[in-house]
């Protein structure tokens, strides 16, 4: 089940990438909702969209896995997620290269690459990575999530497929990190079981020959 949610993710990562690539970076759906949001963004709005972007800005991403990773039992699990999320992003990013929308249509002047959204793919896995962490009422982290993916196409910092890219190219990488991680611990388990057993059979063979060589 979990191996098939980070496939379909990875599908529609792979979506976005292939809408994007053979029409030069633009693309009609992008270009119209940029439009309707800036026809359409306020003042208040404005101020509540750029609130709600500090959700996934570096100094609360920093913060959320500096804690995540000195309060989790499986540290390995917090390096591999958020590290992993933040590297394929940097990576993607330089490859497609592809341009932020124009400085008149966005709130923001980024100098950074378009696609995929770095505040959606970080801002995923790092609130609910920090979500699994704390172990109850998860859904606040996973509202977070939303809020910081939806306050970039509001703001028009990036284009509505860089954000459903970055949603999704993040959630792939945390199930998958999640998934390797379990099959990773149950194998741990299983060998640690096994050398068990086998220290408890040495030890009942070297009693038997205590007990037949006195």
């Amino acid at each position: 089940m979990r191996l098939a949610l980070a496939a379909a993710l990875a599908l529609v990562f792979g979506a976005m990438l292939l809408v994007i690539w053979p029409s030069g970076h633009e693309v009609a759906i992008d270009i119209d909702v940029a439009r309707w949001m800036t026809a359409h963004r306020g003042p208040l709005g404005g101020a509540i969209a750029v609130a709600a972007a500090a959700l996934g800005s570096t100094p609360m991403l920093v913060a959320i896995g500096v804690w995540s990773l000195v309060y989790s039992r499986d540290k390995l699990f917090v390096l591999v997620a958020c590290g992993g999320a933040t590297l394929l992003h940097e990576v993607i990013a330089r490859l497609v290269e592809r341009p932020r929308p124009d400085q008149p249509i966005r709130v923001f002047d980024e100098i950074s690459f378009s696609f995929p959204s770095g505040h959606a793919t970080q801002g995923v896995v790092y609130w609910l990575v920090l979500a699994v962490v704390v172990g109850r009422a998860r859904w606040p982290f996973a509202v977070a999530a939303a809020i910081t993916c939806a306050s970039r196409v509001y703001l028009c910092q990036h284009w509505l497929t860089d954000v459903i890219a970055g949603a999704a190219l993040g959630g792939a990488w945390l199930v998958l990190s999640d998934s390797w991680l379990r099959r990773r611990g149950r194998s741990d388990a299983g060998g640690r079981r096994r050398a068990r057993s086998r220290r408890r059979g040495s030890a009942r063979a070297a009693e038997a020959r205590r007990r037949h060589h006195p």
